[in-house]
């Protein structure tokens, strides 16, 4: 594996710097994957920051949390940009499939704003007309036709 970025508290880089430092850390234990982790992370005052953490959760041999998820809980609270969802939701409506793209690499954007925006439910009929409006008619109808809807 290649190291992953640090984190520089740009919470537009949040969500895609945990995917890449989760798949990192995975089957690692609880309590050196957090301290690698947090390793990855650079902050303004990083230091002081580092030593609150410590103090509120490390007992000098490990880490408080009760849970990887624990972790990323607390983490999520203090980096996650809280505008994602309706940025993502406000997106939606203006994503079309260019001349072009293929239908696959469509569904792969459409798919990572949708979850981005907050949707979880993919018979939405609201994200469903805009699925239609967002694909060429063309591809609708083979989609259709071809009874292989995605």
């Amino acid at each position: 594996f290649k190291d992953p970025p640090t984190f520089d508290r740009t919470r537009s880089c949040y969500g895609p710097w945990k995917h890449v430092i989760q798949q990192y850390v995975v089957g690692m234990e609880k309590d050196r994957a957090i301290s690698l982790i947090l390793s990855y992370v650079l902050e303004e005052n990083v230091e002081d920051y580092k030593e609150a953490l410590s103090t509120a959760h490390y007992d000098g041999d490990r880490w408080d949390y009760a849970t990887m998820d624990a972790f990323w809980t607390e983490m999520d609270g203090r980096f996650k940009d809280s505008n994602e969802t309706s940025r993502g939701q406000s997106k939606l409506p203006y994503l079309k499939m260019r001349s072009g793209m293929t239908v696959q690499d469509f569904f792969m954007q459409w798919e990572q704003l949708c979850t981005k925006a907050g949707y979880t439910n993919c018979d939405n009929p609201f994200l469903l007309h805009l699925l239609q409006q967002a694909i060429r008619p063309d591809i609708v109808e083979r989609l259709y036709v071809s009874g292989n809807a995605p």
